[in-house]
């Protein structure tokens, strides 16, 4: 493994767990598939020489704010939050979207000034970007509908420094799509487009730290 490496970490987050099982369908809870298929992400990143770490390694509630911190305790790093979908208004509704905050909480923005030496008023489109190298990887992988990406505020994509994802993975809430989210094979392809997009974007990242970023340096 490089050294450029050695600092760097992939936060791996397995969405809901404990006494939050997610949504379910065909009898599985989400949590069961988010670890599953985290895991399985996981020990392919560390294959290939990427530092991981989990912010659940077994069923248990953890909460959102500590996965955040989690993730922030490391500057040099990406966050992914991996998830099942669901719509209570259609049993229609299928395929794979990507999400990401722009713009983050303030208190994340800060933290990202600091490390890079940035005016406060700075761009960041790395969580868009990221998102959308996962989101390409992830619909070649598994031929899945593309229902894109999309910035939504939600709490572990907003607060986290780094550059940060949430993937949906499928529809738990449409039969077909269900049965194929209950077959190893398919989960399997879902892990193979999601290490794929991860590892892309990690390596720009690792070439470039600052890759996504605008805005003066201070005293520039």
């Amino acid at each position: 493994m490089g050294g450029e490496r050695n600092d760097f970490r992939i936060v791996l987050d397995a969405g809901h767990g404990g006494e939050d099982g997610g949504t379910t369908g065909t009898g599985i809870l989400e949590k069961v598939l988010t670890l599953d298929m985290t895991w399985k992400v996981a020990r392919r990143l560390e294959a290939s020489g990427w530092r991981v770490e989990m912010t659940r390694e077994r069923d248990e509630t953890v909460p959102l704010w500590q996965r955040v911190q989690q993730s922030n305790y490391y500057p040099n790093s990406l966050f992914v939050s991996i998830h099942v979908n669901a719509d209570g208004r259609s049993a229609r509704s299928h395929g794979i979207e990507t999400f990401y905050t722009r713009p983050k909480e303030e208190s994340a923005r800060a933290m990202v000034a600091k490390r890079f030496g940035l005016e406060a008023a700075y761009l960041d489109s790395r969580s868009e970007e990221f998102a959308q190298v996962t989101q390409d990887a992830l619909v070649a992988a598994t031929g899945a509908r593309d229902r894109g990406i999309e910035s939504r505020a939600y709490l572990v994509t907003r607060q986290t420094a780094a550059p940060s994802i949430l993937i949906e993975c499928g529809f738990l809430s449409n039969p077909e799509e269900a049965k194929k989210l209950a077959t190893r094979a398919y989960r399997d392809r879902l892990v193979e487009g999601i290490v794929a997009g991860v590892e892309a974007f990690a390596s720009r990242t690792l070439a470039d730290p600052g890759r996504g970023l605008q805005g003066r340096s201070e005293g520039s």
